[in-house]
């Protein structure tokens, strides 16, 4: 069959789409869902997503941190930048992540739903981050998984937490 393709193939058909066409894709998906379906199928979207981040191999915090900041840039490419930390106590154990990102792709569509349409739109990463901890909360005897904070620098630029102990 002509223009027939393996299944395979179609994730990397593209190996980037402009972003007009995602701001304008995920602009439309904010507006489009009803504010009472919003976290629960954009939580069902996120969860999805951290499915694609493979855990195999990883042994230390430290490979953690390269790997889903390999990830978040060079494989799904959210953000041109991510510095991932792992915050200890005073036995050394990991209780907090924190990720700060430069350029968030989603937050320009979701600042204009806010600004344009006086819309509440819905941040992902939260949930996509936590889908991803979960991943190797048993590498590392994570437990009470959560979202801690949010600071806000500007449009794309912020800094979140989520505690894992």
């Amino acid at each position: 069959m002509v223009g027939a393709t393996d299944s395979g193939d179609l994730p990397g058909k593209y190996s980037s789409i402009l972003y007009s066409t995602f701001f304008r894709l995920w602009y439309h998906v904010q507006r489009g869902i009803p504010p009472e379906l919003r976290g629960e199928v954009l939580s069902r979207i996120a969860k999805s997503l951290s499915q694609d981040f493979n855990p195999e191999g990883i042994t230390t915090i430290d490979e953690f941190l390269e790997a889903a900041r390999r990830f978040l840039v060079d494989e799904w490419g959210i953000t041109d930048e991510a510095n991932l930390e792992a915050e200890t106590d005073e036995d050394g154990m990991v209780v907090r992540i924190t990720y700060h990102m430069n350029t968030c792709k989603f937050c320009a569509a979701n600042t204009y739903y806010k600004l344009v349409d006086e819309g509440a739109p819905s941040c992902m990463m939260p949930q996509v981050m936590l889908g991803i901890l979960s991943r190797i909360k048993d590498t590392f005897h994570f437990r009470n998984l959560g979202f801690e904070t949010v600071n806000k620098a500007g449009v794309g630029d912020c800094t979140m937490a989520w505690r894992v102990a």
